[in-house]
């Protein structure tokens, strides 16, 4: 359970970051937009990792 958790936490992290370079790019330079689809990049890996997580905690509780 502490592993989803701390899984949730760093998702949460990563969008804040991801919303924030966006709305970096948007109001400052354009060459941000790099920084926007590499943190997309790892925010969604991150969630992949946090699905997978809640999947196998719910398969060893269903037990």
């Amino acid at each position: 359970m502490k592993q989803i958790i701390w899984s949730g936490v760093i998702l949460l992290i990563c969008m804040v970051i991801l919303v924030g370079s966006i709305v970096q790019a948007e109001a400052t330079n354009h060459n941000f937009w790099w920084q926007v689809i590499g943190m997309a990049i790892v925010t969604y890996g991150v969630g992949r990792y946090h699905m997978t997580q809640i999947k196998a905690f719910k398969k060893t509780n269903n037990k």
